[in-house]
């Protein structure tokens, strides 16, 4: 949380270890250690070793108790929200490379759970079935609308995810390749 080596902490306040965020959690501190109760969901802006410059922080403050039944100490939960922000950016964008890598290819390119539903599929294929992605995702994929033609094809399909989830080598190998005589 605060990039501090654990060794240099023990027996030192919050106070001297984060100067920069004791204005704002001393409050907090105080109030969870006099009330003896749990604050949730507190938003402080600080700066802290380990994320150099102001991030916003939500915090949880909960008490200690000793075993008089009295607040002996606060224990600290806390999520750096500027780091979740920049990370969930950041995985938008990569969706959103990826997805524009995708639609610019025109054979057929599907991403399958290990369960078989269908999670993505690139638009060419879905353009070319008249079909919207919202049609077919989360679907088995073997009921996708390019293979609804043929039951020995749909068996084929689910047969094949069911050993690939498994650690079948068999994409690698063609153990489980389509027959030839079906192509």
């Amino acid at each position: 949380f605060h990039g501090i080596d654990p060794a240099l902490t023990i027996g030192r306040s919050v106070a001297e270890l984060l100067p920069q965020a004791w204005a704002q959690a001393e409050p907090l501190l105080r109030r969870v250690l006099s009330e003896g109760r749990t604050f949730s969901g507190q938003l402080l802006d600080v700066d802290v070793p380990s994320h150099p410059g102001t991030s916003r922080w939500q915090a949880t403050y909960q008490p200690v108790f000793g075993a008089d039944g009295r607040p002996a100490g606060v224990l600290v939960q806390a999520v750096n929200l500027t780091v979740k922000e920049l990370t969930e950016r950041l995985r938008r964008e990569s969706d959103d490379r990826v997805r524009r890598v995708l639609d610019s290819l025109f054979a057929f390119v599907g991403v399958v759970s290990p369960e078989g539903v269908l999670l993505e599929a690139n638009r060419a294929p879905l353009e070319a079935a008249g079909i919207r992605l919202e049609q077919v995702r989360g679907r088995p994929f073997w009921d996708a609308d390019w293979f609804s033609h043929d039951p020995d094809l749909q068996a084929w399909l689910r047969e094949a995810v069911v050993e690939v989830a498994a650690g079948s080598k068999c994409a690698a190998t063609s153990s489980c390749a389509w027959p030839a005589t079906r192509a």
